[in-house]
C-alpha cells in the first residue's frame, strides 16, 4: 500500500500535495474536498493514508479525526499560524507545518507505512471489510438518516460510538440497527 486520499478545499493545494506524493512513489487513490466526501470514499477504500489540510468544506481535520477513529492513518499539514494556535487535533493524527520540504512529507508517509507493516506483522490490524459489510453499514447509515433525520456523518458517528460503547464492530452493530429498525 503505497496509496494516498488527498482531501484539501483549496484545488490548487492539492495539486501542489498530489505532485509531491507522486513524484515520492505514492499514488493517489482520491481527491476530496470535504470530509464528508472524505468518509464515504473511506467506506469503498482501504489502506490508504489521508492527507488533508486543517479546513476542509464542511468540517475541521479534528472533526474528521474523531469520526475516523485509529482506523484510518492520516497526516494535517497545518499552517504556522494555525499550530501556534495548538489546533485541537487528536492524537490519532499527525501532523505536519506548512510549508513543509518534499523530503519531510514523503518521510512521514513512509514511517507511517513502516509503523502500519510492524503492526500487520503483529497481527495487530483488522482485516478490510467485505463488499457486503460495507453495504450493510451504508444500510444502517441510511435507516439512522431517514428515521431521525442525520446527516451521513452523523449517522456514520453513531455507528461508530455506539459500536466503541458496546464492544461491538461496526457491522454488528448496523446488523442491530437494521433488524430493529433504529
Amino acid at each position: 500500500m503505497r496509496s494516498v486520499l488527498l482531501a484539501f478545499q483549496n484545488p490548487e493545494a492539492c495539486e501542489t500535495i498530489r505532485k509531491v506524493v507522486v513524484g515520492g512513489g505514492y499514488s493517489v487513490e482520491a481527491e476530496c474536498q470535504s470530509g464528508a466526501d472524505v468518509i464515504r470514499t473511506l467506506s469503498r477504500i482501504n489502506d490508504v493514508i489521508v492527507i488533508c489540510s486543517y479546513k476542509l468544506g464542511d468540517m475541521t481535520a479534528a472533526q474528521l479525526g474523531e469520526t475516523l477513529g485509529d482506523s484510518v492513518a492520516a497526516v494535517v499539514l497545518l499552517s504556522q499560524q494555525q499550530q501556534q494556535m495548538q489546533m485541537d487535533i487528536p492524537e490519532n493524527m499527525l501532523t505536519l507545518r506548512m510549508p513543509l520540504s518534499k523530503r519531510a512529507l514523503i518521510d512521514t508517509l513512509d514511517n507511517i507505512l513502516r509503523l502500519k507493516h510492524a503492526a500487520k506483522s503483529n497481527g495487530d490490524e483488522r482485516p478490510p471489510r467485505t463488499e457486503d459489510e460495507k453495504k450493510m453499514i451504508e444500510a444502517a447509515k441510511g435507516v439512522l438518516m431517514e428515521r431521525h433525520n442525520m446527516s451521513e456523518n452523523q449517522a456514520h458517528r453513531y455507528i461508530q460510538k455506539q459500536s466503541m460503547n458496546s464492544g461491538r464492530k461496526m457491522i454488528d452493530t448496523a446488523m442491530i440497527i437494521l433488524a430493529e429498525g433504529l
